[in-house]
């Protein structure tokens, strides 16, 4: 009897609770209850339904509201049309972050009381698609919604909540009560930065050249990206997650929320609602579920990790795999990137409308596949691959860091499975033409190889695709990943890797939308397309060509033999000139230079080896070409300038350059 009466107190007791916020503060649709159509009930605004387990509150949403939120809807990722569907996952109990706080990652990152999503917002759209300087979507929206309007409130009460953010805390309005009291606009802590040239970014990443953002003006003012900002602590009222402790009406003994940052005048500021980080501690797999949490969680298979082959790309990329990779599976490899100073990096350049190109061939390189890992919510990047044998596998990976040159890790695994007989790796056949013809999908493909092979030699090849038939070229060529081919080339023991791209993409014209980045000119794709590439060393060599054609990617292997050296490297002989610029595999060093105005300049290009893209350089306010002969200085005469920055290229325009002349 005793026992029975405790539990009913218990239960009088749980029954009188005040329910947890995460629980009741969700804008239910009294009529979603009661909707049997299922395509109704797909569209019905507002959230549907709540519920709860002992760790997380559940809150299902179509995703539409009664009205709109404006700027702080707006986003790149997700664009708000047709149906859909969420259903957020809230922590019941939000904990302290660990040491590190877990960023805040590109997509949905918490949800309003409607059922909205809430986006970060720093915008998937880009200056130039570098993935550098990245739109602020809800500056770029603007306006003012009655809706918004009404979530700003009054400075005589507390604002209400909003919202909740994925690691479980509150997101109110404007308007909190501080330590003394009183209610007031709490401030952000973030700053518009005092820069004039987007040449840096917020960390202190110093850019080359060819990753700045334009100018700071009236068409691109401050504000106009989100790195334009910087967080400087204690000049506001909220802290680098832009909240603080507070005791608000939901939780009056007091709670860390994020609060909406508003200007004086009533106008919403960066960073909006959550800062960078979260305050609370979400984990990578707590993320990817968070707003489709029908999702299971991720299944944590062991891993171990790769370290580059090459010291040069040590500490500044690792690769990690299953502990035991098999054969004919699918596999998920997980590629890190981290700064000078060990930070892991987001953003990485994208180059070819990818942050990465990862390349994986087979030891007997009869295997071969060219995919892109994906951002994840813990700043890797990770891709599925699926290994058709046992053996030794290359994977090349193919990046650029901010404020560096493009790099192209290795790394080399092992694939359990049964043991496969080897193919021989042997050079095709060559003809007097130097031609070698290949029918692949129902198109003949020709690659023409140059007089010689040698190493240290700038050497041009070119191929044509054309129909089996008739011999008539094909023009219908798609761009593929912003160009109108891909020729990547493995030496056969792994130690030399090359991704080269056409003359023909070094297109003047790429350039007219800011926020496109593309290496084709318009029109028909061109009869043959040809690069000029080069080989450090003599050995056997596999190049693959990719393309496009009615959406998909064909991939023809070609190979060939490059001979030793004809004649040794002579010292790069001297040239009398005012600034000496090395031109290498790590493009063009320095890559600004200062120059005084009024007096002509003498500028000498050192180009040491033949295995980099600038076998010319261009200045185009000069008009100006001049080729750029591997193992030579080559001396060029540019006329005297009035002060101003002069860009110039390589004649792929991969590497760039900036003369100051001041």
């Amino acid at each position: 009897m005793r026992t029975i009466l405790l539990i009913l107190l218990c239960a009088l007791a749980l029954g009188s609770a005040e329910p947890n916020p995460v629980l009741r503060a969700w804008r239910v649709n009294p009529q979603a209850a009661n909707v049997t159509n299922e395509d109704l009930a797909a569209v019905l605004p507002d959230v549907h339904s709540v519920r709860a387990d002992d760790r997380y509150a559940y809150a299902e949403s179509a995703g539409l509201a009664l009205q709109s939120l404006g700027p702080l809807e707006a986003n790149g990722i997700d664009v708000p049309a047709g149906r859909r569907k969420f259903l957020y996952r809230i922590p019941l109990e939000p904990r302290p972050a660990a040491a590190k706080s877990m960023a805040t990652p590109i997509g949905v990152i918490g949800a309003f009381t409607n059922g909205v999503p809430i986006y970060n917002f720093t915008s998937v759209v880009s200056w130039r698609d570098q993935n550098l300087w990245h739109l602020d979507a809800a500056a770029a929206a603007g306006g003012m919604t009655p809706l918004l309007s009404s979530l700003l409130g009054s400075d005589q009460h507390h604002s209400p909540l909003i919202g909740f953010a994925f690691d479980g805390h509150p997101i109110y309005g404007p308007y909190g009560v501080d330590a003394d009291g009183r209610v007031r606009r709490f401030r952000s802590s973030y700053r518009l930065r005092k820069i004039v040239k987007r040449d840096v970014l917020p960390d202190g990443t110093v850019l080359g050249p060819s990753q700045e953002g334009p100018a700071v003006d009236s068409k691109y003012p401050a504000g106009t990206f989100v790195e334009d900002y910087e967080y400087v602590a204690g000049s506001g009222d909220l802290d680098e997650h832009n909240g603080r402790m507070a005791r608000t009406p939901e939780y009056p003994e007091g709670t860390y929320a994020y609060f909406l940052s508003t200007d004086t005048g009533n106008r919403v500021m960066f960073p909006y609602l959550i800062g960078p980080t979260y305050s609370g501690q979400v984990s990578a797999a707590e993320l990817v579920n968070a707003a489709h949490a029908e999702r299971p969680d991720e299944i944590n298979v062991p891993s171990v990790t790769y370290q580059p082959l090459d010291a040069a790309d040590r500490g500044r990329i690792s690769l990690s795999a299953p502990v035991g990779i098999d054969a004919g599976k699918p596999q998920i490899l997980s590629l890190e990137f981290h700064d000078a100073r060990g930070r892991r990096l987001r953003f990485l350049e994208r180059t070819h409308e990818r942050p990465v190109h990862l390349v994986v061939a087979s030891k007997d390189l009869q295997e071969f596949a060219h995919i892109h890992p994906e951002l994840q919510p813990d700043d890797t990047f990770a891709v599925t691959c699926q290994f058709g044998n046992a053996g030794e596998y290359w994977l090349f990976a193919d990046y650029t860091l901010p404020g560096a040159a493009p790099s192209i890790a290795r790394f080399r695994v092992t694939v359990r499975g049964a043991a496969q007989k080897a193919e021989p790796v042997v050079a095709d056949a060559l003809p007097p033409d130097r031609t070698i013809a290949k029918v692949r999908h129902g198109l003949r493909i020709v690659l023409t190889l140059p007089p010689s092979l040698h190493a240290g030699d700038d050497l041009a090849f070119r191929f044509s695709v054309s129909d089996p038939a008739t011999g008539q070229p094909v023009s219908d060529l798609q761009p593929y990943l912003g160009a109108w081919a891909h020729m990547l080339i493995a030496r056969s023991d792994g130690a030399r890797f090359i991704h080269a791209h056409p003359l023909e993409d070094a297109w003047a014209g790429a350039q007219s939308d800011p926020w496109q980045h593309t290496h084709t000119a318009p029109g028909p794709s061109p009869a043959s397309i040809g690069t000029v590439t080069g080989f450090r060393e003599p050995g056997l060599y596999r190049l693959w060509v990719q393309f496009q054609r009615n959406g998909e990617i064909v991939t023809v292997p070609f190979t060939f033999t490059v001979g030793a050296r004809i004649a040794a490297v002579s010292p790069v002989a001297e040239q009398k000139a005012d600034v000496r610029v090395i031109v290498s595999a790590a493009g063009f060093t320095p890559a600004r230079i200062s120059l005084p105005a009024g007096k002509p300049m003498r500028i000498g290009f050192e180009r040491r080896d033949a295995e980099n893209c600038a076998s010319a350089v261009l200045f185009p306010e000069f008009n100006l070409r001049k080729e750029l002969p591997a193992g030579k200085t080559t001396l060029i005469e540019l006329p005297a300038a009035a002060p101003r920055e002069i860009s110039f290229s390589c004649g792929m325009k991969m590497f760039r350059g900036t003369l100051l002349v001041r």
